[in-house]
């Protein structure tokens, strides 16, 4: 009917009306991501950065734990020098990420008007990178960081221009290999880390396992020497009872004992009005000692 023609077609509008806003906004972070690219010097290297530290934030990994960033390294003759990332691998090893790629050429291969500026801009896109390989094989900085892994990883923090490279220069990730360099996109390096947390995930279950059986093993042998102790106490108190009730016979209840003896005197002439307190305290303990096991024998039944 009329009313749901209407309603459908309203429904209509606002749809394209948000598709429109959202290709508005795409355009626009498009553009900023542009000039970004655009930027030449240090703001271009912070956006690298930018976007390294952003991966290692979603990786999982701890900074200070299983990565540093910036650590100052002692180069040749004392220089200081500052690889971006150190990974951090659970057997001690090191791994050393470098960001500070050029995009520039890429650039201006993306807003090339012929096929000829595409072509030269796309050149020096690969030249670009082989320079900075080579630069990082100049470096050296597996000689300065401990337990450093024989290459460097050269992080490129753009799809786009990792692709572009490749399809010029197929050979170029061998090339870099080969110096001691490997090239990788975004992709590739969200990988890499994922492996390295799964490792480091798989010590620490180990490592976890390992402490549980120390400590099982501690509380068993804490058990062991209280029992032994226990036992060695009952021992004791079945020789303190029974040197107790000797000592007691030979003294107050046994025939002929000390005090039965000491009474015979009364007839001798000694006078004493002192009585025992309690004469009879062992048969009265004894008696409640049955009264409690006859209870415990009533309630089991």
């Amino acid at each position: 009917n009329k009313e749901k023609q209407i309603q459908l077609q309203t429904s209509m509008e606002t749809r394209i009306e948000e598709l429109l806003k959202q290709t508005n906004l795409t355009a626009e972070s498009a553009n900023t991501l542009a000039d970004a690219l655009k930027n030449r010097g240090k703001v271009h290297g912070d956006w690298s950065e930018r976007v390294l530290e952003e991966i290692l934030e979603e990786s999982g990994l701890r900074e200070g734990v299983e990565f540093e960033k910036q650590s100052v390294v002692r180069g040749e003759e004392e220089a200081n020098m500052r690889p971006d990332v150190i990974i951090h691998f659970p057997e001690g090893k090191n791994m050393i990420i470098d960001s500070k790629a050029s995009l520039t050429a890429y650039t201006d291969a993306l807003e090339a008007q012929t096929d000829e500026q595409r072509r030269e801009a796309v050149k020096r896109h690969c030249e670009s990178i082989r320079r900075h390989v080579k630069e990082l094989t100049d470096k050296r900085y597996q000689n300065y960081v401990d337990n450093a892994m024989p290459y460097v990883l050269m992080f490129i923090p753009n799809e786009g221009a990792y692709v572009m490279a490749l399809n010029e220069n197929p050979r170029l990730l061998q090339e870099a290999y080969r110096q001691g360099v490997i090239i990788v996109n975004p992709t590739n390096l969200m990988m890499t880390l994922h492996l390295v947390l799964i490792a480091w995930q798989q010590t620490r279950q180990e490592d976890n396992c390992r402490r549980i059986i120390e400590d099982a093993t501690k509380m068993y042998e804490k058990m062991i020497t209280v029992v032994d102790s226990f036992t060695t106490m009952g021992a004791q108190l079945s020789t303190v009872s029974t040197t107790y009730n000797r000592a007691m016979g030979q003294l107050a209840e046994g025939r002929g004992n000390l005090l039965r003896q000491m009474e015979g005197l009364k007839e001798l002439g000694v006078t004493s009005t002192k009585k025992r307190a309690v004469s009879n305290s062992r048969k009265k303990l004894a008696a409640t000692d049955e009264d409690e096991s006859e209870t415990e024998l009533k309630g089991e039944n």
